[in-house]
């Protein structure tokens, strides 16, 4: 298991809810800011939770998309990681960006309470094949709404600036 450090921390709600058909709809509201997330995932949960979003570039709040993979973790720690979807016409997201290695101040206000240093999470399985380090990761408690097993389940996400 490695580690991989995040610039920015900040609280999040995050709701999910199953439909009759196994695709699961997510929302993700970040405390602070105007950016709201939408996506779709074939996790067989319901619920809500608050948690953590580990992130590098506030502009990954702001009109990117992602392919989320998600697994409870122990003690019922809910575990999704966000991967950005790059062009493939041009190998970058939506924005232009190739990499998430820079910083800039943006949208989303710092909460009072986070210390100035980044944040380590741990990164699960980053020796797999096809592995791929995530772009953002929310951590917190898993709903309560779900099957005594989940198993790790993927999906798709678009954080936008709400209106």
């Amino acid at each position: 298991m490695s580690t991989q450090t995040f610039n920015f921390s900040n609280s999040c709600d995050l709701e999910v809810h199953t439909s009759p058909f196994g695709i699961s709809g997510i929302y993700i509201k970040v405390e602070n800011s105007d950016s709201v997330g939408i996506g779709s995932t074939m996790g067989r949960l319901t619920g809500h939770t608050s948690g953590k979003l580990h992130y590098n570039k506030n502009e990954d709040l702001v009109n990117t998309k992602f392919k989320l993979y998600g697994l409870i973790e122990d003690k019922d720690i809910l575990r999704i990681d966000f991967v950005k979807i790059l062009d493939p016409r041009n190998g970058t997201n939506n924005e232009g960006d190739k990499t998430n290695d820079g910083k800039k101040e943006g949208e989303v206000k710092k909460e009072e309470d986070s210390d100035e240093k980044p944040t380590e999470v741990k990164s699960e399985n980053p020796g797999d094949e096809g592995y791929e380090v995530p772009d953002l990761v929310f951590r917190g408690k898993a709903p309560v709404g779900r099957p005594d097993v989940v198993e790790p389940f993927i999906g798709i996400f678009s954080f936008e600036k709400s209106s």
